[in-house]
């Protein structure tokens, strides 16, 4: 067997090793709990529920669950195999990264360990999204969507409407999606108009912007989803890290900003016509990533299609001498294959307690406090960290209504939004929540500045349990 041979296999091995490291994962989401009670319920139920049950300061307000298809998908894995099965979806994580590793091996002819540096500072930067959560199949669709408009079968465009229907009911991420349709769409528009492509190509797209638009609409909630979406994608979440932006002068995603500038030099510096429409895609992604972060997968997804020719004219500019090729492809191969094993090793490990299903830390999570309320039969109104919430609904059904949970403006009227989050980091006026709602109960997290509060006031709430870091009250 050639080296060439032995390193490749190497380099597909670093790639398993490193994507085992996102299939096995199994910590709990904090949103998770919520896809598992929704979908439960709707399963159960028959029928999509159009207003809240769940809580007791947004009950009966109109809710437009833009994830119920991945509620309905968990809730069935759930009932058929249980928790295993629903921790099976992290193949989704594998999927995403085979595209993007797929899209490398075969695009790209510079020396494996650049593709290597490269693949690894991609999967870096995808990670930041490969959690369990309904996030991972607007990834997965951008990626689906990417490979099909660059495919030189352009009848292949005609799954992009399948996908947007798709991707509408599990996210409501799919507009980035119908922005590709609709840059593929212009720039084929232009370049009739400059007489580099027949009308027909430009007709082709055209069609599939329309009928992937109006592909989105076919879900529970029709043109209702799209008002809903567009009314609150620029809502203020302050407190939300997931939703700020990228500091571009500290030292936080580092590797985000590290892929960003190695995409504007190997641009700058390649002689390849590079892709319009990639080009662009990326500039769209970027921003969004920087404005927030929560949207750095898709920068990912787009620089792993736009990256591959640039990198070939790039090696040529500087490639070494043979011997020095063969020196640390010979390193290389060592490398490769022993990272590889330690990797592997790393997430049987850090994954050993699989088996047990969904991990859910006690110490993320407030499980003693909950068996606790179990044990004893509380019930009623709980105002509850803003993390807790779903996590609350999940393990007492029906038994427990919440203040607020992570369905935030899909149900949550914004000045509800506001009234939680003064009350748990002790705003001005913060008890207007337990004063303006009929609440029974207070679970927060130690840490939680309204904790200091609710301690002296011994008349009113009492704490029942203190339990790691989580501080139950109830009122007198």
């Amino acid at each position: 067997m050639t080296d060439e041979k032995i390193y490749r296999r190497g380099f597909f091995l670093l790639f398993l090793s490193f994507s085992l490291l996102f299939v096995l994962y199994n910590r709990a989401d904090p949103d998770m709990f919520g896809h598992l009670r929704f979908g439960t319920d709707l399963i159960n139920s028959g029928h999509v529920q159009r207003t809240d049950i769940y809580s007791f300061t947004a009950y009966g307000m109109p809710w437009i669950n833009h994830e119920l298809g991945f509620a309905l998908l968990v809730g069935s894995l759930y009932k058929i195999l249980g928790m295993n099965g629903v921790l099976a979806l992290n193949f989704i994580s594998f999927l995403i990264l085979f595209l993007v590793y797929k899209r490398f091996s075969s695009g790209c002819r510079c020396p494996n360990i650049i593709r290597t540096g490269i693949l690894w500072l991609l999967i870096s930067v995808l990670s930041y999204g490969l959690a369990l959560r309904a996030q991972i199949f607007s990834y997965l669709f951008f990626a689906l969507l990417l490979l099909i408009f660059e495919s030189k079968n352009r009848k292949l465009r005609f799954f992009a409407p399948i996908i947007l229907m798709l991707w509408a009911n599990v996210h409501g991420g799919f507009f980035t999606g119908l922005a590709v349709t609709a840059v593929y769409a212009f720039f084929d528009a232009l370049n009739v108009i400059m007489r580099k492509k027949p009308l027909k190509d430009a007709i082709l797209s055209l069609l599939v912007f329309l009928l992937s638009s109006g592909a989105t609409l076919i879900t529970p909630y029709g043109i209702s989803l799209w008002r809903h979406l567009l009314i609150t994608v620029e809502m203020p979440r302050p407190y939300i890290p997931e939703w700020g932006p990228v500091d571009i002068f500290s030292f936080s995603f580092l590797d985000l900003k590290v892929l960003a500038t190695a995409v504007l030099i190997l641009i700058f510096f390649s002689k390849r016509i590079f892709s319009k429409e990639l080009a662009l895609l990326c500039l769209f992604t970027g921003i969004i990533a920087f404005y927030h972060n929560r949207h750095i997968p898709f920068f990912a997804v787009a620089c792993a299609f736009l990256l591959p020719p640039h990198l070939d004219t790039w090696w040529d500019k500087i490639r070494s001498s043979v011997s020095v090729r063969r020196m640390y492809q010979k390193v290389g191969i060592f490398l490769y294959y022993s990272v590889s094993f330690m990797v592997i090793l790393t997430a049987l490990y850090l994954n050993r307690d699989l088996i047990r299903g969904l991990d859910v830390p006690d110490k993320a999570y407030p499980v003693n406090a909950v068996n606790f309320m179990k044990e004893h039969k509380y019930a009623g109104n709980c105002v509850v960290f803003f993390d807790w919430g779903e996590y609350m609904l999940w393990e007492m059904p029906g038994s427990i209504k919440v203040s607020f949970d992570g369905r935030f403006e899909t149900v949550y009227p914004e000045n509800v939004i506001k009234e939680n989050f003064d009350f748990l980091y002790a705003e001005s006026g913060w008890d207007r929540l337990i004063n303006n709602y009929p609440a029974d109960l207070i679970l927060v997290h130690s840490g939680n500045p309204v904790a200091k509060h609710l301690m002296g006031m011994e008349k009113s709430w009492r704490l029942v349990i203190s339990s790691d870091d989580s501080l139950l009250f109830k009122k007198m």
